[in-house]
């Protein structure tokens, strides 16, 4: 008997023939015509089985079964993607929407922009070596990133994770055949950040002077607010916010630590004002599974 299965969205089919296991896409996300091609596959399995139908001698099982025996030469592997605008739209259908946060692909999308312009959309992946993605690496190394500053090795490398991840991908359709060639690569020394300070300590830093304006915009974003200060945050936020959620969630996140995206799935019953405690939906902690958090809630609630 053939079993259905789910994955991501779309219907495969298993089944077991000859003590080999099988299984086929059947390249629709309908759970009824899912169940009329796996019908039709067990009733040829069976005339199969019962010698009325007969199987050709190189022909794709599945193939030929889902086709009532129609089929009866391998079908052509396709070649796939050949360049890299190719490679990268193919990647970017390829992954649900629910598999990831619209931020996250974003940003994927904004690192394939990148591997674009620098290699070229016309290049060749099959060709890509680790003298390409070297010069990935310095040419980006030398470009400008926030605040004037040259684009962190930090950054690199996470644009790298998202090509390594691509390849990957590719490699398992066949598309590619080779590992992915970072092994070697060199990346620019990472600089420090500055430790988290106060309010008190960046002002006595920048009045001492020798700071241009993008040291001491570091400096504040390494700003660490004391209760008091968290109180009168919130107090100026609740005083002047032009949409009236924003004082909740700033209040919120400021008491719990929880992110923006986590607030937004929160629910009512997520909220026990009776035991103090907040369940925090995740989705980062573990990958591909949503995962919870219990946090206390603080007196100011």
């Amino acid at each position: 008997m053939a079993s259905l299965e789910n994955r991501a969205g779309n219907f495969h089919v298993v089944f077991r023939f000859g003590g080999q296991k099988y299984s086929r896409s059947l390249r629709t996300k309908e759970k009824k015509t899912a169940i009329a091609s796996v019908a039709r596959l067990e009733d040829n399995l069976r005339r199969l089985e019962l010698g009325n139908l007969t199987l050709p001698d190189g022909v794709d099982l599945p193939t030929f079964l889902l086709s009532d025996g129609m089929a009866t030469q391998k079908p052509e592997k396709k070649q796939g993607p050949v360049n890299l605008e190719q490679l990268c739209q193919a990647f970017l259908v390829s992954i649900p929407k629910a598999a990831i946060e619209d931020n996250s692909r974003r940003g994927i999308e904004i690192h394939l922009r990148h591997f674009k312009r620098v290699l070229g959309w016309r290049f060749q992946i099959r060709s890509l070596g680790q003298g390409d993605l070297q010069r990935y690496v310095d040419k980006r190394s030398k470009q400008n990133g926030l605040r004037g500053n040259k684009v962190s090795p930090t950054t690199i490398k996470k644009e790298m994770t998202t090509l390594t991840t691509m390849w990957n991908w590719a490699k398992q359709l066949g598309y590619v055949k080779s590992e992915f060639p970072k092994k070697g690569l060199r990346y620019p020394k990472l600089v420090e950040k500055p430790r988290f300070q106060t309010w008190q300590e960046i002002e006595r830093k920048i009045e001492r002077g020798g700071l241009d304006d993008n040291q001491a915009a570091e400096l504040w974003d390494a700003l660490f607010l004391t209760l008091p200060e968290i109180d009168q945050l919130l107090a100026h936020v609740e005083q002047r916010a032009r949409g009236s959620f924003l004082y909740p969630m700033f209040t919120f996140a400021a008491h719990t630590g929880a992110r923006r995206s986590e607030m937004l799935r929160s629910q009512i019953d997520d909220i026990d004002l009776s035991a103090q405690m907040a369940t925090i939906r995740e989705k980062k902690r573990v990958r591909g599974k949503h995962t919870t958090r219990t946090v206390p809630l603080s007196q100011f609630f």
